[in-house]
Parts: structure tokens; C-alpha cells; sequence
């Protein structure tokens, strides 16, 4: 399965992709970890142009994005999307490999958690 979700994302053409989001310089509009996507724009229009991308790359290969698990995160209001009659759900907030991402760039929590396990490491060490 890893194999066919590496040809969908490549054939997808994410990385010529114009959409995206600059980090030190580099255009990144996907995070890949196991079977999970994360998909990332500057704006609605440009988010939903690489989700139809990767869901035509998908049905190419006899693959159906599931639309209960896909999940949609945005700093400003966005209109609600129907994708293939199924209204794709809006997140305030995901967990993204343990560190939780929210809509408004809030890292509170993560901090918190992130001392909270330095002051666990230290108790166990000292």
C-alpha cells in the first residue's frame, strides 16, 4: 500500500504544484507520514485543486479516497465542500504525529505537554 500511495502523491504532480505554503523558501503543500496525507495551501481554491489531483491520481489506480476520514483545517472561514455528494468535515484542530495543530497557530498545549515530559525525564533521571 505504501507503494501506490508513494505513485499516487508522485503522479499527482504535487511537487511542480504551484500550491503550497513557503517554509525556508521551499514550496511544501503535502506531509506524507505511513498511509496519512496532509495536504496544505495558502487558500481554499488551491487546497481543494490538490485534493482533486490526488483523488483522480487514486481512482487511476482503483483507490477511493475515504471523505469520512478526509478532514479539512483552515485559518479563515471556508465555505463547506461536498465532495462526490459527501460533505467533507471541518476541523478546528488535528493531531498531526502527536503534536496537535490548530486553526488559529495556538502551540500552547504542545508546550505545556513538551515541559510537562522534560519535568517527567528529569524526576526519572534525578
Amino acid at each position: 500500500m505504501a507503494c501506490a500511495h508513494e505513485y499516487i502523491m508522485r503522479n499527482a504532480g504535487l511537487e511542480e504544484a504551484q500550491a503550497g505554503i513557503k517554509i525556508a523558501g521551499k514550496n511544501i503543500n503535502n506531509l506524507r507520514y505511513a498511509d496519512d496525507t496532509t495536504l496544505m495551501a495558502e487558500s481554499e481554491e488551491e487546497l481543494k485543486s490538490l485534493l482533486m489531483k490526488v483523488k483522480e491520481e487514486s481512482e487511476k489506480v482503483g483507490l477511493k479516497i475515504s471523505i469520512q476520514k478526509t478532514k479539512i483545517m483552515a485559518s479563515s472561514p471556508i465555505t463547506s465542500w461536498q465532495i462526490d455528494g459527501e460533505t467533507v468535515e471541518t476541523m478546528a484542530d488535528f493531531i498531526f504525529l502527536g503534536s496537535k495543530i490548530t486553526a488559529d497557530g495556538d502551540c500552547r498545549e504542545a508546550l505545556h505537554a513538551a515541559v510537562h515530559k522534560v519535568a517527567e525525564s528529569t524526576q526519572l533521571s534525578g
